[in-house]
């Protein structure tokens, strides 16, 4: 930073300061009484963080700068608070965190900002984007999460903008092992990360539930026991057939897929059921009653079945037909 720079920036740190004084000072009087001493000791401790970063910048001592102020933003963030923090950062090679707090500076202003400051700002801001490395993600899965010196960053287009640095790289994602990677970025700089991680599930997962009594499972030509029935397998597609005595049966085709689950709820008839069902006697009976022969219904195609009808005392037995509705 040059003599003028450090002119300038020692004059804005003293104006600064006096607006946050003003604004403290306008607090504490439309304060509650039974607030005021509680605001009063927040702001105090504020003001005292704020003093002392303003002393450190003007000492270069930008780490402990931006602890300070770091320190007052927590307890009571302002625009002079945000502004020397940008400052701070930006002094000490940090051009992604100058940007964020210059621009919460500028958001917390609005249009009250001055004109002059806010060029100033805007100044600052390019300059700093200038410096930002750019570094490419591909990565399988595409929806793992990446942390990059341990935060969780958001890459826009598989893109992440990060200060020019050592950077430790962690790339997650359910299912899969985690993969490090170390990588060093120059300033205005572009690296490219391909990351494929190892997955530590290969097979998906069938989940066979049933309610009824003696049910079992058949899982592509093979009995594998019965219900609830709960086994991984290796993903495609499978054939599930569900059979118990004295029921009907379920059949279903189902497709696996990696580390996914799929449920298959088989709950059987019984075939007494079908034999006793009222609408189907109902239908018999009111053909029978109208004079129509059992011959006539053969003839009529409602009645299919390779093994002729059996005709006892009750005159149709069903069990030995299909009766096509």
């Amino acid at each position: 930073m040059s003599a003028s720079d450090t002119t300038g920036a020692r004059w804005v740190l003293l104006a600064l300061a006096l607006a946050l004084a003003l604004a403290v000072s306008g607090l504490g009087r439309s304060s509650r009484a039974s607030a005021q001493a509680t605001d009063a000791e927040a702001i105090a401790q504020a003001r005292s963080h704020f003093e002392l970063g303003v002393q450190l910048i003007e000492q270069g001592r930008w780490q402990q700068a931006v602890l300070e102020l770091q320190a007052a933003q927590r307890i009571h963030p302002t625009a002079p608070v945000l502004y020397n923090l940008g400052i701070a950062e930006r002094g000490l090679g940090h051009p992604r965190a100058a940007i964020d707090a210059f621009r919460a500076f500028l958001d917390l202003l609005g249009e009250d900002a001055p004109a002059r400051r806010r060029s100033e700002v805007d100044g600052y801001i390019a300059e700093l984007d200038g410096e930002l490395a750019e570094l490419r993600l591909v990565l399988a899965p595409a929806g793992a999460r990446v942390f990059v010196d341990d935060v969780e960053e958001s890459p826009s287009e598989g893109r992440l903008r990060l200060d020019p640095a050592a950077h430790a790289v962690r790339i997650e994602a359910d299912g899969y092992e985690t993969a490090t990677r170390s990588v060093t970025l120059e300033r205005a700089g572009r690296a490219t990360l391909d990351v494929t991680l190892a997955a530590t599930v290969t097979d998906g997962r069938l989940l066979v539930e049933s309610a009824t009594v003696g049910a079992v499972i058949t899982l592509d030509g093979q009995i594998v026991g019965g219900a609830p029935y709960d086994g991984r397998l290796a993903p495609g597609t499978h054939q599930v057939l569900v059979r118990a005595p004295g029921h009907g049966e379920l059949r279903r085709s189902i497709t696996i897929e990696v580390g996914a689950d799929v449920r298959v709820e088989a709950d059987l008839q019984a075939e007494d059921e079908l034999v006793s069902s009222p609408w189907l006697w109902i239908g018999v009976s009111a053909v029978v009653a109208g004079g129509v022969t059992l011959g006539a219904l053969a003839a009529a195609g409602v009645f299919t079945s390779a093994q002729p009808p059996i005709v006892g005392d009750l005159g149709i037995v069903t069990g030995a037909l299909e009766l096509r509705l």
